[in-house]
Formats: structure tokens, sequence, C-alpha cells
């Protein structure tokens, strides 16, 4: 199934991942309210047995609801870079 295809291959690479974000990896799951941290292979795992996976994913809104935190962040620190990115 698809679902554990995607869970093996991200548990092959979140080990490495969080050695350079010693506080974990933010994981957050399109047609799910859960958003946590992993720092290790074995929390990511736990994580996708929790996480039912539904047929289809409103794209858009799931990746705006996850980047605008941290483009809000961004634009807060560097305000000389809202002038010239345009967000809709």
């Amino acid at each position: 199934m698809f679902w554990d295809e995607t869970a093996k291959a991200l548990a092959t690479t979140i080990d490495i991942a969080a050695t350079y974000d010693t506080d974990g990896v933010e994981l957050a799951f399109f047609n799910s309210q859960i958003r946590t941290t992993s720092r290790n292979s074995s929390e990511l795992l736990q994580l996708f047995r929790r996480v039912d996976p539904r047929k289809s994913t409103p794209s858009a809104t799931a990746l705006r609801r996850v980047l605008e935190p941290y483009m809000d962040n961004y634009e807060l620190a560097n305000p000389q870079c809202i002038a010239t990115t345009a967000r809709s």
C-alpha cells in the first residue's frame, strides 16, 4: 500500500534529518489535525500507525495550513522580503 511505502521511505531519512534539526522534524498530515515532532524513525512509524489516510487531499489548503506559519515568521524576520514576495 502507498501509505506503508511512504512511512518506510520517510523512516529511512528521519534519523539523518534529525541530526540537522536537534529538536526534531515537524510532521503534519494533510487530512489530519495531527501535527507533531519526530526525532527518530521509531516515533515516525508509530505516528503513521495513528493517522488514517484518505483518498483525496485538499492540497492547496493543506499546504497553506502547514506552510503559512513558517512564512509569517520568515516575513517578520526579513521585512525587506515582503515587498518582493507575492502571497495569495
